[in-house]
């Protein structure tokens, strides 16, 4: 990895290689492509996921929470949801075949991200999922786009962990001051009577 894209990524986030914790946020940050997992601003379902640099994304759409709920206790897997959005990664595996965002759903297959060490010492993972038998790692693709790959070997599934603040509440609040000026928009201004009103 460059220098500069270590340093720059690094003085954004609070601890670059970390290994996720359940209930905590990251930037997933993938090492072959320097770039981090975003979605645009985009937490529809079937909206694709990008990759991009740190600074080229806004904190809503490269932030992404780490959960595991009970029925993924114990194991190495995750529910990995974009913070602003909880809408969940999903591989799509019996259908689209590429990742996307889904409504969050702790127990479809698609979305239970396995972590995979890949090299401890730097912190670095792979994330996959298994359809019918075979393993499948989230893979940097063509034109910035995540796509699913079955070659376990292949550099693009090398990704990093970087722990980021939340920003739900952040979003919250953006939508709520979005609801508020759409609201006082469509109020009918108070108008002073004119003089001729008034005789």
């Amino acid at each position: 990895m460059g220098f500069f894209a270590a340093t720059a990524f690094s003085m954004q986030a609070q601890t670059y290689g970390a290994q996720p914790e359940a209930g905590k946020c990251y930037a997933i940050y993938n090492e072959s492509m320097q770039l981090v997992v975003t979605n645009w601003d985009n937490g529809a379902n079937d909206a694709r996921l990008y990759l991009n640099t740190f600074s080229d994304c806004s904190a809503t759409a490269r932030t992404w929470r780490f959960e595991q709920p009970d029925n993924l206790k114990g194991t190495k897997k995750y529910i990995i949801t974009s913070d602003a959005y909880n809408s969940a990664i999903d591989m799509a595996l019996n259908s689209k075949k590429y990742p996307l965002q889904w409504s969050s759903n702790p127990t479809n297959p698609n979305q239970q991200i396995e972590l995979v060490s890949v090299d401890t010492s730097n912190g670095v993972y792979q994330l996959r999922t298994q359809y019918q038998g075979t393993y499948y790692y989230l893979c940097s693709g063509s034109n910035d786009q995540l796509v699913n790959s079955s070659d376990a070997t292949a550099a693009g599934t090398h990704f990093r962990f970087a722990e980021v603040p939340s920003v739900a509440s952040n979003r919250e609040e953006w939508e709520m001051r979005k609801y508020s000026a759409s609201t006082m928009s469509q109020l009918t201004p108070l108008t002073s009577p004119t003089l001729q009103q008034l005789n």
